[in-house]
């Protein structure tokens, strides 16, 4: 099934298409003959007090549609995560995470969060994407400098998919104890099947959590790791990149792939904090790892990604860090950052009970 904004909500018949004096179309012209979905009746549910109704005129500030309901969903309606971004600095969403949003998505949703915050089952384990009767818990882990806007596409799609499974994101601070994190895992991995997920430098946390989790049974049944080839050169590629100023090092996100130029300063300011944050601990982790993650193991790079071109050192280099790799994904992306790109591939890993 498509996603809402895909699928056509109105049909208009026009003789002609109106064009502008210089021979281009006249979207303005366009706009005021087509049908409008709200006046079709396609389920729009208007705001139904002040806090919705504001929510619902900066989504529609932010996506450029012309009216939003209530219960309309960010993803639902084409959101991104760099539209997740701006919608995240704007009162009065600026005072919500974006694991808060995502967890919530719909104007009426987020009102009533703000309003009242929802009582969390857990701290540190984040719910984006959480069916009735899921049957597996997917955790996400954030790529060096990202958080959970960066999984905005790969969330939407596992909401319309109808794979029984849930994505929590861990949002923890890499300076804080471990063990609480660790023991909200225990706690869901003894209702449901777990499963980590990282990206880039994120392996190092999820590792770390493994390290403890697996330690003697297999808490988390298995671990997908992105983006990510845990050899020498990345740590030393890692410590250069922390000695550069921050203008050479968005210079080389962006080469990478990530879309640097649209970001707000301000979060733009906080991502390259959390980017050398990150990055110093993966570099403390490999350097002290002494012995194999106990986990099962499936790898995912690009052979065209910038950070990972050494794909054919990979596999190697994970059988030196897992117990278990069973299978090495090579994939065709320019980018680094290929979480949403190729979502449906990381969904249906995610339900692979291999």
């Amino acid at each position: 099934t498509l996603p809402r904004y895909m699928v056509p909500q109105a049909f208009a018949h026009l003789d002609a298409m109106p064009l502008t004096a210089s021979g281009k179309i006249d979207r303005r012209a366009l706009s005021a003959r087509l049908v409008s979905p709200e006046s079709a009746s396609f389920g729009y549910e208007p705001p139904q007090n002040l806090s919705e109704k504001q929510i619902c005129q900066l989504f529609s500030d932010v996506l450029k549609i012309e009216k939003v309901g209530r219960r309309d969903s960010f993803y639902d309606l084409g959101g991104s995560s760099l539209q997740l971004v701006r919608l995240l600095s704007m009162p009065p969403l600026n005072t919500l995470s974006a694991a808060d949003f995502l967890a919530a998505q719909t104007p009426a949703a987020l009102a009533q969060m703000l309003a009242k915050p929802l009582e969390k089952e857990y701290n540190y384990l984040i719910p984006l994407s959480v069916p009735e009767d899921y049957q597996k818990a997917v955790v996400l882990f954030p790529y060096a400098g990202g958080d959970a806007g960066a999984y905005t596409e790969l969330v939407g799609k596992a909401g319309n998919s109808r794979r029984k499974m849930a994505l929590f994101y861990v949002d923890w601070a890499y300076s804080e104890n471990s063990a609480p994190v660790i023991e909200e895992i225990r706690t869901l991995a003894q209702k449901k099947d777990v499963v980590f997920y990282s990206h880039c430098a994120g392996s190092a946390l999820a590792l770390e959590l493994l390290d403890c989790l697996n330690a003697e049974e297999h808490v988390v049944k298995g671990y997908i790791a992105a983006a990510s080839v845990p050899s020498p050169k990345a740590r030393l590629s890692f410590n250069a990149w922390n000695l550069v100023n921050d203008s050479v090092l968005v210079r080389i996100l962006t080469k990478a792939g990530l879309d640097t130029k649209n970001m707000e300063k301000p979060y733009l300011h906080d991502m390259l904090a959390r980017f050398r944050q990150q990055t110093s601990f993966y570099v403390r982790y490999f350097a002290k790892k002494a012995k194999r993650t106990n986990v099962k193991t499936t790898v995912i790079v690009s052979s065209r990604d910038p950070f990972t071109q050494n794909y054919k050192e990979a596999k190697e280099c994970w059988k030196n860090t897992v117990t278990e790799v069973q299978r090495l994904i090579l994939i065709d992306c320019p980018s680094h950052y290929f979480q949403n790109s190729e979502s449906e591939l990381l969904l249906s890993l995610f339900s692979d009970d291999r």
